[in-house]
């Protein structure tokens, strides 16, 4: 299974369901295990949400995705042109303490790990590029 799928849209918190919409009829149409659609798709969102509103901090820009399969894995690639940030640098919360105990926000970039096989993050030619990749089960 080999395939690619790529679009731009502008960063706007109304572009997520279509994205979203987007790669799920992409992995459906290319024969992925539907099982992990779900994963891939609170990962995109949560990396857009964090793009959009801290990112370009709700002013205009773009945002690239790239979904590619291959090798047994779905790679996602995100590129924007807002200021350099590797959100892999943040520190991982402590998810011990008492939800009423914790600040708001901070568990997107956690989330994002916890159902991704694979994030990694590079600024390449003025842009920030964010990878994403989950093994597709037999």
């Amino acid at each position: 299974m080999a395939g690619r799928f790529a679009f731009t849209v502008d960063a706007a918190i109304e572009n997520i369901p279509v994205v979203a919409d987007g790669i799920e009829d992409y992995l459906v149409s290319a024969g992925v295990n539907p099982a992990i659609v779900p994963d891939i798709e609170l990962a995109v969102d949560e990396v857009m949400t964090n793009i959009i509103t801290h990112g370009f901090r709700r002013q205009a820009g773009t945002i690239g995705i790239t979904c590619s399969i291959g090798e047994g894995v779905v790679r996602i690639e995100i590129r924007d042109r807002a200021p350099a940030f590797n959100p892999l640098l943040l520190k991982e919360p402590d998810i011990s303490v008492k939800l009423e105990d914790r600040p708001v926000g901070g568990l997107g970039i956690y989330l994002v790990r916890k159902v991704m096989d694979a994030v990694s993050y590079e600024y390449r030619d003025g842009e920030n590029v964010l990878t994403l990749e989950k093994k597709i089960p037999e």
